[in-house]
């Protein structure tokens, strides 16, 4: 047997395992997976460390050490304070805006990582039904990220492919974030109330904070610092010259730097917030994809963009968008890389449909599972299907038929 079918051999197998998600009982670790099949193929393919995009898995790291620290000095802090001065729905929807946000800036799975265990709790204490929360925050978390090349994986694979720019994210992603963010905090005022007891008893801890921060009073100055000196660095690459991945690792250096003064602990929340499943994911995949052309001479994509999109949709629900996003560059690099803001809205809104969809969807249930709450394939699924269905047709609308 040839190299080039040994390393098809192992790509199929990678895929199916991805979209499997698990052997037996046993769940599958999709970073893994990703890296082992890649190494196999990098060795039967002879395919060298520049088949990795570095500057993005900087990109990745450096946003998700940003995270952590920017949630160690207390920056996310405000946000969880206000939650408990307002009525249930109220402090819902400014979650969903907060998740949002936080999402485009910071990536969305260090987003969910650092934030769900500082929101579920003062949500839950006021009654709101978990698993509905968890959904919409992991759905809203989805919808932030559109809007910058760094607001989710996908994205920064696609905005270094297709060479799209913050403000090319900001105007073209823009009105369909805006709409599906509406969209959310409509929703929020619909989401059902629990009642297992007396009020205050029945819906989990009331929120506690005995965690120390770390820079005192100045550790969320430094923190917006470090943020705002990123996102300079981010909207000027085009004419600074530096890629997103340099400024993310820069302006978490500079972080760590200001809080680890005195303090050590700042040195346990960068390690906390680096998901080596998802580096290991991204670094698996550059590798195991950039075999494709060794064996696929490329992917029969439809005519119309509706069915491309749907397509899209079901491949990341099958094996989650980076991956579906990654093979589609390798396979067909010229027609992604014209399309690539199509590209953007298809799998990320995609995404939102099942558990597996994203790695944020994964994230959060994992995250909420710590807390007590379960938040299983069907569970996810019925309530995700009504928020996504809408926003990812709207989404393929506006990318298609809108302006531009």
């Amino acid at each position: 047997m040839t190299a080039d079918r040994l390393a098809a051999g192992v790509f199929v197998v990678a895929m199916l395992l991805l979209a499997a998600g698990r052997v037996g009982r046993l769940p599958v670790r999709r970073g893994g997976v990703a890296l082992s099949a890649g190494l196999v193929t990098a060795l039967l393919l002879a395919i060298g460390p520049a088949a990795v995009d570095w500057n993005v898995i900087a990109l990745l790291a450096g946003l998700m050490a940003l995270a952590g620290l920017a949630e160690h000095a207390g920056l996310f802090r405000p946000l969880r304070d206000r939650l408990v001065r307002l009525t249930p729905h109220r402090a819902l929807a400014t979650a969903v805006v907060g998740m949002a946000a936080a999402s485009a800036l910071f990536l969305n799975d260090a987003a969910m990582v650092v934030l769900l265990p500082l929101l579920l709790p003062p949500l839950r204490s006021q009654g709101l039904e978990p698993v509905s929360v968890v959904v919409l925050l992991a759905v809203a978390s989805n919808v932030g990220s559109l809007l910058t090349p760094f607001g989710n994986p996908q994205n920064a694979a696609l905005a270094a492919a297709a060479g799209l720019s913050m403000e090319d994210f900001l105007l073209q992603q823009g009105p369909v974030a805006a709409v599906g963010l509406a969209f959310l905090v409509a929703v929020a005022r619909c989401v059902p109330r629990e009642v297992r007891g007396p009020r205050g008893e029945a819906d989990g801890p009331a929120p506690r904070d005995g965690k120390r921060t770390s820079g005192g009073s100045r550790g969320p100055v430094l923190a917006a610092i470090a943020l705002a000196g990123f996102l300079a660095l981010a909207a000027t690459a085009q004419w600074t010259g530096v890629p997103y991945g340099v400024a993310a690792v820069l302006a978490a250096t500079a972080l760590y730097l200001g809080l680890r003064v005195g303090d050590r602990a700042a040195d346990r929340a960068v390690l906390g917030a680096l998901d080596l499943n998802i580096l290991a994911l991204f670094v698996g995949l550059y590798l195991l994809t950039a075999g494709l052309g060794a064996w696929l001479p490329g992917i029969p994509l439809p005519r119309s963009l509706w069915e491309v999109g749907l397509v899209v949709a079901a491949a990341g629900n099958l094996v989650g968008n980076v991956p579906a996003v990654l093979v589609l560059l390798r396979a067909e690099p010229a027609w992604s890389v014209a399309h690539g803001a199509f590209l953007v809205t298809a799998s990320t809104l995609g995404g939102t449909f099942l558990l597996g969809g994203s790695a944020v969807n994964l994230i959060a249930a994992e995250s909420a599972r710590r807390q007590g709450v379960g938040v299983g394939f069907v569970a996810f699924l019925r309530r995700a299907v009504p928020l996504g269905v809408p926003l990812f047709g709207f989404g393929l609308a506006w990318r298609i038929l809108g302006p531009g």
